[in-house]
């Protein structure tokens, strides 16, 4: 009943987005997009988020999706704060335990698995650092009158660039700059097949990050798009009853298939960066 409540309000807000003179695509993106002018949580909401922050002439100042990363980490540290108490070694409240379990299952089916036990415990923190923090921004971007910052390209962008520096540079701390070049293709071959391989296993190394950044924008553009527009269906059509008959029911429906598509992309974004240091670390080649 409380989705129901909760479409059924921002299905009412849809018509309103056409008479403040704003179409429902220029809504859709205003949701999706970063911004530095103004940020429009609803229809006729405008929040100004302008200021300016200076040094040596580039703007430093938070734009709508830092500062949907800044909510969640002033989220996500009280509520690990809470989950991190524990007496008798073993947490003190159920949420402890919640966060205990999903703890536990990214070390034994992520990163021992990937990375090796023997170097687990260095990599644990990164891993969960990286799966809460997205799943954070995940959820955030489903609440109404919040931005999405995981369906920025920029963000996403630099996510997996940040994850490209760290699996080269626990490669070459492992097995030495030289020998993590060299091994970057196999060894034995003839020359002339070397230098049609070389140039193929760079741009394969390059796209590894690009498939992160890719997947897990589009997949949460994709979602936000598909309810918005299911919201705004009946405005469009000028039909009250194809909101409540149609719009409205599969919104809700597409709302609960991107909640478990936030967990999902968390998972699969972590996934695939743990895949990529231990591959890095434990090279073939």
């Amino acid at each position: 009943m409380k989705f129901l409540k909760l479409f059924s309000w921002l299905s009412l807000l849809a018509p309103s987005v056409f008479a403040a003179g704003e179409t429902l695509g220029e809504y859709m993106i205003n949701h999706i997009a970063d911004s530095r002018g103004e940020w429009h949580p609803f229809p006729y909401v405008h929040v100004p988020i302008d200021w300016t922050f200076e040094i040596f002439g580039i703007n430093f100042a938070p734009s709508l999706h830092v500062m949907m990363m800044i909510l969640a980490i002033l989220v996500l540290v009280p509520l690990m704060v809470k989950a991190a108490k524990r007496k008798n070694n073993a947490p003190v409240s159920r949420w402890g335990h919640a966060i205990e379990s999903v703890v536990k299952f990214l070390h034994d089916d992520l990163v021992v698995p990937n990375v090796g036990k023997k170097y687990a415990k260095t990599w644990m923190p990164f891993v969960c650092t990286l799966f809460f923090f997205i799943l954070s921004l995940n959820i955030f971007g489903l609440v109404p009158g919040l931005s999405t910052a995981t369906a920025n390209f920029s963000f996403t962008a630099a996510m997996a660039i940040m994850v490209f520096i760290t699996f080269n540079l626990a490669g070459m701390k492992q097995n030495g700059p030289i020998n993590y070049i060299l091994n970057l293709w196999p060894h034995g071959i003839p020359l002339p097949v070397l230098l049609v391989l070389a140039p193929i296993e760079i741009v394969g190394l390059l796209t590894k990050s690009a498939a992160l950044a890719i997947r897990l924008a589009a997949n949460l553009c994709a979602g936000h798009f598909v309810i918005l527009s299911l919201l705004g269906l009946g405005s469009m059509m000028q039909s009250i009853w194809i909101t409540v008959g149609m719009g409205i029911p599969f919104a809700i429906f597409i709302f609960c298939l991107e909640v478990l598509v936030s967990f999902l992309q968390a998972y699969v974004f972590t996934l695939l960066a743990t895949l990529f240091i231990g591959s890095a670390i434990h090279q073939e080649h």
